[in-house]
C-alpha cells in the first residue's frame, strides 16, 4: 500500500473503532483468504473510504485548518483564521530597563523610551513609536539587585502628574510604601 493509501485506511479504521462512524459507507470490494487481490479491487475500497472520510470532515465545524499562511520578515503573526491563512502586522511589543535615575540602560530594538523623572519614585513614560494606548496592558518590575523588596504601580491613563508628559507614569516605593527611587524594567505586550 501507499502511504496515502494506507493513512486513509488507517483513519477509516479509526472511525469506525471510536463509533463516530455516522454515514453509512459501501465497501465495493471485498476479499476472501487465499484470493489474489489486484490494486484497482483495493484503490476502489480505499476511494470509497476517503469519499466517506471527506464527507464526514466536511461536517465538522470550528476545525482548524493546517497553518499555510505566513508573515514578511520582521513581522508578527496575529491572528490564525479557520482556513490556514494568517493575519500579518508589525509588532507593538516593546521593552526597557530603566535605571533608578530615569536613564534608559537598554531597550528593544525600533522603539525610542524617553522617561521623564518627575518626582522620587515617579517616572513620566513616552514611546517613539507610540506603542502605548489608554489602558493598554504594560508590565513593570522593579530591578533590585540588592533584592530590597518595594512595589511597583503602572498608571496608563489619565490623571496623574505625567498628564503633561504623555500622561502614562510608572511609580516605585520602598518596602515600607514610601516613594523610592528604584530601577524597573518595563514591556508593553
Amino acid at each position: 500500500m501507499k502511504g496515502s493509501n494506507l493513512k486513509f485506511f488507517f483513519l477509516g479504521v479509526a472511525l469506525v473503532a471510536t463509533g463516530l462512524w455516522a454515514m453509512a459507507v459501501t465497501i465495493p470490494n471485498t476479499f476472501s483468504a487465499g484470493e489474489v487481490l489486484s490494486a484497482a479491487k483495493i484503490n476502489a475500497n480505499f476511494a470509497a473510504l476517503k469519499t466517506a472520510v471527506d464527507a464526514l470532515e466536511a461536517t465538522v465545524t470550528g476545525k482548524q485548518n493546517r497553518v499555510t499562511g505566513n508573515c514578511a520578515a520582521g513581522d508578527t503573526i496575529r491572528s490564525i483564521n479557520a482556513d490556514g491563512s494568517v493575519t500579518c502586522g508589525t509588532s507593538t511589543r516593546a521593552s526597557a530597563w530603566i535605571s533608578s535615575t530615569g536613564n534608559v540602560i537598554t531597550s528593544s530594538p525600533g522603539v525610542t523610551w524617553v522617561i521623564t523623572k518627575v518626582g522620587t519614585g515617579l517616572y513620566c513614560i513616552q514611546t517613539s513609536p507610540n506603542v502605548l494606548s489608554n489602558y493598554r496592558p504594560i508590565v513593570a518590575t522593579i530591578n533590585a539587585p540588592d533584592n530590597s523588596p518595594g512595589q511597583i504601580n503602572v498608571n496608563t491613563g489619565w490623571g496623574s502628574a505625567c498628564n503633561p508628559y504623555g500622561g502614562y507614569s510608572v511609580s516605585t516605593t520602598n518596602a515600607a510604601g514610601a516613594a523610592a527611587d528604584r530601577a524597573f524594567s518595563i514591556v508593553v505586550p
